[in-house]
């Protein structure tokens, strides 16, 4: 039998999303308890499926280099959107808390694709997300159904029996911290831990010295533009209120800038072409606009300027967030095409009868 595409499982993610927005529109709140059950369910059925299509795949000889690109891409905005729900089953509400989440999210998989650029390989440690982290994650959305929403606004010394919360000798920092807050202190950690790895193995790769022919220094500077891009779009974001007042599009538009630099990357590796982020004019836009906007705010730009030529945040976002759609379109479609032509394979269209299969 052939492989289970990767479209249809990621439909299962894109209900979960919808769910969230529909029950959870503020990332805070009771929420019904079949919800917790079906993103849960929702998240555990892609990860089967995920690990079933490479592996089937292989078996059978319909692996390809269109498969691949569909399978990471379809798990970098999975990344994104499992974060986004969680953050709101976690009840964190529009603030700095929610950003961490997405961030992380985000920062994570674009660091394992550039080591995976760095190294020639694609190798996830023994305790990884894509296995344990969902399953910690569907955990803990089925906790939160167990226990209702107040769970994570508790004492996180809450969850130890009475007799041993007594007894440790706990700082008072760590005495005050809710269980939301000591669940997002662990998750930063283990983010944090998962960057070091990344920047670790890419130090030591024989293939980024041999193969790439570049040091370890002009490596790590390839991360600049994305992360000085993210910085800026989430600090303008905070600064302007565009972040609290169009939360969903903020989040929108930042997750196809995401999925498009981190697909860049992944194409990169597939094809052996330089990676130079800074030379591409797509991600223009996402560096000047939220610079514009971060100016304005800090009253760096002239009267003039700052209420004649720059757009209001909601209209800069509302740009950003076109302007993504278009890129990612764009790109998509052309990938696409050009893997299927080398292929000799039909995608958005029936083959012909009779048309040979390129060798």
């Amino acid at each position: 039998p052939p492989p289970p595409p990767p479209v249809p499982r990621f439909f299962f993610q894109l209900f979960s999303l919808a769910l969230v927005m529909h029950y959870l529109p503020a990332f805070k709140g009771d929420m019904p308890e079949w919800l917790a059950y079906t993103l849960s369910v929702n998240s555990l059925v892609y990860q089967t499926l995920d690990n079933m299509d490479g592996k089937q795949a292989r078996r059978t000889g319909n692996s390809s280099p269109l498969g691949l690109l569909f399978d990471h891409g379809l798990d970098t905005l999975n990344v994104a959107i499992c974060c986004v729900c969680l953050a709101a089953v976690l009840q964190s509400g529009v603030g700095g808390a929610l950003a961490l989440v997405w961030i992380c999210g985000m920062l994570g998989m674009y660091f394992s694709a550039w080591e995976q650029w760095c190294t020639g390989e694609f190798a996830l440690p023994i305790v990884n997300g894509p296995n344990e982290g969902v399953l910690v994650g569907a955990g803990l959305i089925v906790a939160s159904s167990w226990y209702g929403p107040a769970l994570w606004d508790g004492p996180l010394v809450g969850l130890l029996p009475a007799g041993v919360a007594t007894g440790l000798p706990l700082p008072h920092a760590l005495s005050r911290l809710t269980v939301f807050e000591g669940q997002i202190c662990l998750s930063l950690a283990v983010a944090g831990s998962a960057l070091v790895a990344n920047i670790w193995n890419a130090k030591w790769s024989a293939h980024r010295a041999e193969v790439l022919g570049l040091g370890f220094v002009p490596a790590v500077l390839r991360l600049v533009p994305f992360c000085a891009c993210v910085a800026l779009y989430v600090g303008w974001g905070f600064l302007s209120g565009v972040f609290h007042r169009e939360t969903w599009l903020f989040l929108l538009a930042g997750t196809l800038f995401y999925w498009r630099a981190t697909a860049l990357l992944m194409l990169s590796h597939m094809t052996g072409q330089p990676f130079e982020p800074h030379r591409h004019a797509w991600m223009l836009p996402f560096f000047v606009a939220p610079l514009l906007g971060v100016c304005r705010v800090l009253g760096l730009l002239p009267s003039g300027l700052g209420c004649c030529l720059v757009p209001s945040d909601g209209d800069i976002l509302k740009g950003l967030c076109a302007w993504a759609s278009l890129v990612c379109s764009h790109a998509a479609h052309g990938l696409i095409s050009e893997f299927c032509d080398v292929l000799g394979i039909q995608c958005f269209r029936v083959k012909p009868v009779g048309h040979p299969k390129a060798a």
